[in-house]
């Protein structure tokens, strides 16, 4: 074999190594960008089933609040079926978020996730309820009950959200813009 021979084996054999490492990298890019999609989906399922425990467990910045102890004291200590009627219609809205993930990119240790949200703006329904709150009208329970059945003030919108991992652990970075839309708009309106 002359030198030509081995200059050209050698070249085809670092070719090979070289694109060896490459599919590897990919692979493994791939792999982290998918863990990082199912942590994220794991903690929306555990919020949207109401599991806030469970969903605390994947956020690294502070915690959510537990409103379900929230609805279920003030169905505990309502004064009449209409009140019961109202917080169980809010809970089940604020619970309704829909979500899908459109794309993830992974950096080493910190993930971007774009995700598309369908949520409910309840802050609206509070809103709407006390601006057209009439003193004299004895049905203003019963209008707001009509306003939640009937006007869904649903809002569509695409959240960056950033991951990162610690302890080999993806962990959610909540945002205020995540917590709006994981409390149906009573964050930003409310700050609760």
């Amino acid at each position: 074999m002359n030198f030509y021979h081995k200059n050209l084996f050698l070249k085809f054999s670092l070719s090979i190594i070289a694109l060896l490492l490459m599919f590897i990298t990919i692979y493994f890019i791939y792999i982290k960008d998918s863990d990082s999609q199912i942590y994220f989906e794991n903690f929306m399922d555990s919020y949207i089933s109401k599991n806030i425990q469970t969903a605390n467990n994947y956020v690294l910045n502070n915690s959510l609040p537990n409103l379900n102890e929230i609805f279920s004291n003030g169905i505990k200590n309502s004064k009449n079926n209409i009140q019961n009627e109202i917080i169980t219609l809010f809970e089940n809205l604020f619970y309704s978020i829909n979500y899908e993930v459109i794309s993830s990119k992974t950096i080493f240790n910190k993930s971007i996730i774009n995700v598309h949200f369908d949520y409910y703006d309840l802050s609206k329904h509070i809103i709407n309820y006390f601006k057209n709150l009439n003193e004299h009208e004895n049905n203003n329970y019963d209008n707001f009950i009509h306003s939640l059945k009937t006007t869904k003030y649903k809002i569509s919108t695409n959240l960056n959200i950033e991951l990162i991992k610690k302890d080999n652990q993806w962990n959610i970075v909540l945002s205020e813009n995540l917590i709006n839309i994981l409390t149906s708009g009573l964050y930003k309106n409310f700050s609760i």
